[in-house]
């Protein structure tokens, strides 16, 4: 039904928005480590 859709659009959403985040930090601690 509607709630089991809307149920994996907001666990889509959370993923995403983890995976851009985790990607970015990943980016910081790449440049922190490479300007040390």
């Amino acid at each position: 039904g509607w709630y089991k859709e809307c149920f994996w659009q907001t666990r889509r959403h959370i993923a995403s928005v983890t995976l851009d985040y985790i990607q970015s930090h990943i980016k910081i601690s790449i440049r922190v480590t490479l300007f040390q």
